[in-house]
């Protein structure tokens, strides 16, 4: 009970990376019961004992910075590998001795990504953590990405204003929700009613045009604060510095707004790589439907690695929806410009109102949405994600 107290209440608030396994797994390893591998004659007793346990944390010390990069950032690849194997063979020759023992399960996991993800830590603006998860900054000589666990959120392009400006990732001019927001001065008029699920680092800002009336939901306040904080990411800043964010959970917030009030709602709220079930449930889309304008679209975001969401999708659109997908696939050149693949569907009350979306960028296509027969649509009260666990030999 303290231990969950502690992870759950006490981790997200202290730290800022997840810090709390390594910890566990050191003190466990101190509470193993201690019985040295080879007997006690390795190690000596007095005085000898000391020393060589003195000798092999210090070695110890050193073989795992060399692992990790910090005394030999050039090094070739079979350095760090060997520099693990002699750290294994260290805390064999420790087991008996439990602080030497602790010390030296504390360099394997610091060799094994803990000196990098300790300089991270260390740096200002680079690791955050909430509630919601770890997000860390990244950033090169040309660009800064946000990545949520295992998963990117983000990339800006870095240099001249028209590079901070330009989409990037899953929100590139073709992919879904790029051709969307391309035609909504033509589908909606110039002051077209746009809302967005989910803001990420803020890319989808700058498709914003000057009369058009912007909304977005998030549900997370570290997200809001590192989205409009010109030092990490400038695309609200440069493109949309006074969008209205209504922080909470989307669909409570958009059953509380007005019916009929956006012209194009974005649907983008996947939390690393996991599945928000409730926003896609056929009870959600009731609210979606509420949501939109007479002829709106609604755009959701489902490019995923381990989940195929379409059928999902075609599921919850048998009651009263029109769905056309936009499946992007980078080219090595779009992956050069920090373009990824991307899925989006769109959907709509009238297959017109999709025609004429299609319609305004007639070379970037888009597919019927992929449906399974016999598939069961999600509600609020029934969901499961085992049907749609992708197999290997799945893209």
């Amino acid at each position: 009970m303290v231990g969950g107290i502690f992870c759950a209440l006490l981790a997200p608030v202290v730290f800022n990376w997840a810090y709390e396994y390594p910890i566990l797994i050191a003190v466990s390893a101190l509470l193993l019961s201690q019985r040295a591998l080879f007997g006690t004659k390795l190690m000596g007793d007095g005085a000898n004992r000391v020393r060589r346990s003195i000798s092999i944390v210090a070695i110890a010390l050193v073989v795992s910075q060399i692992a990790g990069g910090l005394l030999w950032s050039t090094a070739p690849d079979f350095v760090p590998v060997m520099a693990i194997g002699i750290l294994l063979i260290l805390t064999i020759l420790a087991m008996g001795i439990r602080i030497v023992f602790g010390l030296c399960i504390v360099m394997l996991m610091l060799a094994a990504g803990g000196w990098n993800r300790l300089q991270l830590s260390l740096q200002p603006d680079v690791m955050t953590r909430s509630f919601f998860g770890i997000y860390t900054v990244g950033t090169t000589e040309t660009d800064r990405s946000l990545i949520h666990g295992t998963t990117l959120h983000g990339i800006q392009m870095l240099g001249s204003d028209a590079r901070q400006r330009t989409p990037t990732s899953y929100y590139g001019p073709q992919s879904g929700v790029g051709l969307a927001l391309r035609a909504a001065p033509t589908l909606f008029g110039p002051e077209a009613r746009v809302a967005a699920v989910g803001l990420g680092a803020g890319t989808l800002a700058c498709y914003a045009q000057p009369k058009q009336s912007w909304r977005i939901y998030e549900i997370d306040p570290a997200i809001v604060k590192i989205a409009s904080n010109p030092k990490q990411f400038t695309y609200l800043s440069k493109c949309l510095p006074d969008v209205p964010i209504v922080l909470g959970d989307a669909r409570l917030m958009l059953a509380e707004s007005p019916a009929a009030s956006a012209d194009l709602l974005i649907v983008d709220a996947f939390s690393s790589d996991s599945v928000p079930m409730h926003l896609l449930t056929r009870e959600a889309f009731e609210t979606y439907g509420r949501h939109l304008a007479p002829g709106g679209v609604l755009m959701i975001h489902i490019s995923n690695r381990y989940l195929s969401l379409e059928p999902v999708l075609a599921a919850a659109a048998e009651r009263g929806w029109t769905a056309r997908a936009r499946e992007f696939n980078a080219t090595k050149t779009d992956r050069a410009n920090n373009l990824t693949h991307s899925i989006w569907v769109a959907f709509a009350r009238s297959p017109e109102t999709l025609a004429k979306l299609e319609a305004v960028h007639p070379t970037d296509r888009w597919r019927p949405i992929k449906g399974r027969p016999g598939f069961k649509a999600w509600t609020d009260d029934y969901g499961s994600i085992l049907p749609i666990i992708k197999m290997s030999n799945e893209d």
